[in-house]
């Protein structure tokens, strides 16, 4: 079954699960850490915040049938709002065993 939301309504799902997600994070060397996890980063020199892509950012395009730019204006509303990062640009970055890539699309 198929259910239609609003792309408000989309937007605030993903706004309240972010919260949710980063709700007990503890802040480590600019990393956001979760369970012993990391799952974000913020880069104050760039201005930007990247998302760790397995834990949260295919999550929210694959559960929300969002495209990367519609998923990036969502959190970048998310990270103004939320975490008062004005003029912050959103990415993902995947680790692969020891080694992190960092992406932009």
């Amino acid at each position: 079954m198929k259910i239609n939301i609003t792309k408000t309504q989309r937007a605030r799902l993903v706004k309240d699960w972010l919260n949710d997600m980063f709700s007990d994070t503890e802040i480590i060397d600019s990393y956001y850490v979760k369970n012993g996890k990391k799952i974000a980063f913020r880069e104050k020199e760039n201005k930007e915040f990247w998302f760790d892509y397995d834990l949260i950012w295919s999550f929210l395009e694959s559960m929300f049938s969002l495209k990367y730019k519609e998923l990036q204006a969502i959190t970048e509303d998310w990270v103004d709002e939320t975490l008062n990062f004005r003029g912050y640009t959103t990415m993902f970055y995947e680790e692969d065993g020891e080694k992190e890539r960092w992406m932009e699309h």
